[in-house]
């Protein structure tokens, strides 16, 4: 599930050489909020009950397409954690 830059056909164009088939997806229960000096968002724990993120869920992805994607997201805080979420 992606919900910030790696939506943006440009960006994956340049990370992978391609554009990976895409399916929308939401993501209940969260926010996505802007991060203060940063120029990227974060998903919190959603405070409403219909809290939702919109995003993609990406298909065929290989290992080594999802360690690029991985290393794109990591930054030098730390603050990137990949982990198992279920969309609707």
């Amino acid at each position: 599930f992606v919900y910030g830059s790696l939506m943006c056909p440009s960006v994956l164009q340049v990370l992978l050489g391609r554009v990976p088939q895409a399916r929308p997806a939401l993501l209940p229960g969260y926010e996505r909020l802007r991060i203060i000096g940063k120029s990227y968002p974060a998903l919190v724990p959603g405070e409403r009950a219909d809290s939702a993120v919109a995003g993609l869920i990406y298909e065929d992805l290989t290992e080594e397409v999802q360690q690029t994607l991985d290393l794109f997201e990591d930054d030098e805080d730390d603050h990137y954690v990949k982990k198992l979420v279920t969309t609707s």
